[in-house]
């Protein structure tokens, strides 16, 4: 199985200190991987390379088996990978808007991006949420539009920060649920950053142990 992401010697400074340190990682289509560690680990500064949102100081990353070109390329790069941030983003506008959001900025034919849109809002179980203003929704349910404003894209490898960082009790069960589902039928690969170890080992398939900046081992989630 080909790999849809990774990275060969990985690092990014900041005024001369190495926030992420020469890390050497990869995702295959189909494969859960977590990374956890405590804050100030460098998780999220490397999902942010990994996504292409920040540029490695030194380092390669692949996208698809095609190396990353920073270049006039970059963009045909992002979009086939979404990151989901800690933060919903939603936009001032309905929940089928913000679905809408990332296919209408790549000029998407106008059908494709109803038929995507109307898809995952269904798969997420937010289909009746559709004409609701963004700011009128629960924490959980924007959680759930943040996540199918990412599957809408499709993308090879979809990469998530603190996924559930805003949702608690059986929102957060549920949420996790169908993302797992959708996850394994659409093969995408998936990366979650995270600092709770039980989240960790629901999510992932395999456990990436961060600190410091440098990866400190990695286990397989027993099933």
């Amino acid at each position: 199985m080909r790999e849809c992401l990774a990275a060969e010697n990985l690092s990014y400074c900041v005024n001369g200190r190495r926030i992420v340190d020469s890390i050497n990682i990869s995702l295959r289509r189909g494969e859960r991987l977590t990374i956890v560690g405590p804050n100030g680990a460098g998780k999220s500064t490397l999902l942010s390379l990994l996504g292409l949102v920040l540029r490695p100081s030194s380092g390669t990353i692949w996208v698809g088996g095609e190396k990353v070109d920073y270049g006039r390329r970059l963009v045909s790069f992002r979009r086939r990978l979404a990151l989901v941030f800690q933060e919903n983003l939603l936009i001032d506008g309905s929940v089928w808007d913000n679905v809408a959001l990332g296919l209408r900025l790549r000029k998407m034919d106008p059908r494709e991006v109803r038929t995507r849109v109307d898809k995952w809002l269904e798969r997420f179980g937010i289909a009746h949420l559709a004409r609701r203003h963004a700011w009128q929704i629960s924490g959980g349910e924007a959680r759930r539009v943040a996540l199918a404003r990412a599957f809408a894209l499709e993308p090879e490898a979809l990469l998530l920060d603190e996924p559930f960082a805003s949702v608690d009790g059986q929102a957060k069960a549920d949420i996790m649920q169908d993302l797992l589902k959708w996850v394994e039928q659409t093969g995408a690969g998936l990366i979650t950053v995270t600092h709770d170890r039980e989240e960790a080992e629901a999510m992932g398939q395999t456990i990436i142990r961060m600190n410091a900046g440098t990866l400190l081992d990695v286990g397989t989630v027993p099933r």
